[in-house]
């Protein structure tokens, strides 16, 4: 294959080369990436389930280098991989994947030419032939679209830290954000960005500018990828609360926690009372954007539905069983753990048998009419931005482990909820974490009652606005709405415990202290 060749005789080649010759390359990148599933393993097999170039729109664009959209499948998911080709070698800024006849070829987000041409498919509506289906641009039509020129002189740049997607930032005014392991059907963080951007007067969310889906020859298309207008920020929601947290704990570590519960908690309100109050304008927000999501005149995929005693059952099996299998795992890889995550893991297996008991009771849902809607599925202080004026939510994709399916489904909004508060703990505890040992423990009693006084600030801005809703979200009683609560935070923190399990070990010991907690807050609940 010489570099002289046009951009149309180069993809056959090169599709060739990334199923035979260039799969072991393909592989090794895969198996490096964040966002690879089987982190640490290397796939054994890469196909190629098609591609299509992103070519130049116009002859005024570079025509180097040539770009491709990728979908590829291993023996145990599927990934899209946009990948650039440049003639003689030249690797770019990108990761380099391999080089087939002085052709390199490299991971397209670190070339700003993806970046513009993707812009430019999604703002004029292209269409792009595959191999075996098409990929196809659309734009929401909320803002107007960029022109060509626009488009063409926009700067790019690589936004760091994500594991599951990779974005870039255009301009300063969008994110173009890839999903990295798309599935067939809507993705959800689409899905909901569109239904709140056309249907909805929800503003605390980026709303929807444009989008990518793949067309294959049967079956729904695939969002492969997401343009949403970028938001002034100030970090997101964790590095807010932990920096807050931060400063709380500078004041108290030389203070003695007090006998009294009142001082105490009076003393915390006046040295803590900016974060707590931010904590309870997030609740509102989140209260603001359920009811949005449960609007009676939506479509079937957003139309509130009452809760049955059948979804009981089954969100209740799901939190048994996946609290069995965390605890089957914990056991198994306990020896492999560090300290003092092997410390915190070791009491909750040695515990276990004291802990379990007919406490996972969500018949409240049902029993007063509640209603289940679709909700964000992966909620914690990560997937808020803290702006200047309040809270923004983004990442509307749910956890990505699980099934398109059980991410696109209606929920109850307390999943939202519960995951939040498990966020209040991982964000103490991080910071007692990093203090000395004389610190720890002196800092462990302030830090535990300010998570108490965190939850409370939340749930108080929550329900405030969830009340508003026209259909009924959570339970009457505020008895029942802990009560339910209590057996989705137990499912949020044992999801938890199985990822630190794999990815951070030396977490684990968060999670597992957290799941000990709720059960026995379960156990002596009236």
């Amino acid at each position: 294959m010489a570099s002289r060749t046009s951009s149309s005789e180069r993809v056959p080649a090169l599709l060739v080369f990334l199923e035979g010759a260039g799969a072991p390359a393909l592989a090794d990148f895969l198996a490096r990436q964040r966002w690879y599933a089987a982190r640490g393993r290397r796939p054994t097999r890469v196909a190629v389930l098609d591609g299509a170039v992103l070519d130049a729109p116009a002859a005024d664009w570079p025509s180097e280098p040539l770009v491709l959209l990728i979908l590829v499948e291993t023996e145990a998911d599927r990934y899209y991989v946009p990948l650039t080709a440049r003639s003689g070698g030249r690797p770019g800024q990108q990761e380099i994947v391999g080089t087939v006849d002085g052709v390199a070829l490299g991971d397209a987000h670190g070339e700003p030419e993806f970046g513009r041409r993707l812009l430019h498919a999604c703002a004029t509506g292209r269409v792009l032939g595959g191999v075996r289906g098409r990929f196809v641009g659309h734009w929401s039509g909320a803002a107007a679209a960029p022109d060509a020129a626009a488009c063409r002189e926009i700067a790019v740049a690589l936004l760091k830290g994500e594991q599951s997607n990779t974005s870039l930032l255009l301009g300063g005014r969008l994110i173009a954000k890839s999903f990295r392991r798309p599935r067939p059907g809507s993705n959800p963080d689409f899905e909901i960005a569109h239904f709140l951007t056309i249907r909805s007067g929800f503003t605390h969310t980026p709303g929807l500018a444009g989008w990518l889906d793949h067309e294959a020859e049967s079956g729904e298309p695939t969002t492969v990828a997401l343009l949403q207008p970028f938001v002034e920020n100030r970090g997101d929601g964790w590095s807010h609360t932990l920096a807050g947290l931060e400063s709380l704990a500078n004041v108290l570590a030389g203070e003695p926690p007090t006998a009294h519960v009142e001082a105490g908690e009076h003393r915390l309100r006046a040295v803590g009372s900016d974060l707590l109050d931010d904590l309870r304008a997030l609740g509102t927000v989140t209260g603001e954007l359920h009811v949005a999501l449960a609007a009676p005149d939506g479509p079937p995929a957003f139309r509130p539905e009452s809760i049955s005693d059948a979804d009981v059952a089954a969100w209740t099996g799901q939190v048994a069983g996946e609290t069995e299998a965390a605890l089957t795992e914990a056991t198994r890889r306990l020896d492999t753990l560090p300290d003092p995550a092997r410390e915190s893991v070791a009491a909750l297996v040695e515990r276990w048998p004291t802990l379990t008991g007919p406490w996972l009771d969500l018949s409240p849902l049902a029993r007063d009419g509640c209603h289940k809607i679709r909700i964000h599925g992966d909620y914690h202080l990560g997937q808020v931005l803290r702006t200047g004026t309040g809270y923004v939510v983004i990442d509307f994709e749910g956890e990505p482990a699980r099934p398109l399916a059980e991410r696109r489904a209606k929920g109850s909004p307390l999943r939202d909820v519960a995951g939040m508060l498990r966020s209040f703990d991982y964000a103490a505890r991080t910071v007692l974490a990093g203090r000395d040992a004389g610190d720890r423990s002196a800092l462990a009693p302030w830090l535990e009652a300010w998570e108490r006084q965190a939850r409370e600030a939340f749930r108080r801005g929550y329900l405030e606005a969830a009340g508003r809703s026209p259909e009924p979200l959570v339970p009457a009683a505020g008895a029942r709405i802990e009560q339910v609560t209590s057996v989705f935070e137990l499912g949020k923190a044992v999801y938890e415990l199985r990822y630190e399990l794999s990815h951070r070990p030396a977490w684990a010991g968060i999670p597992a202290a957290g799941i000990a907690r709720i059960l026995d807050a379960m156990r002596h609940r009236p």
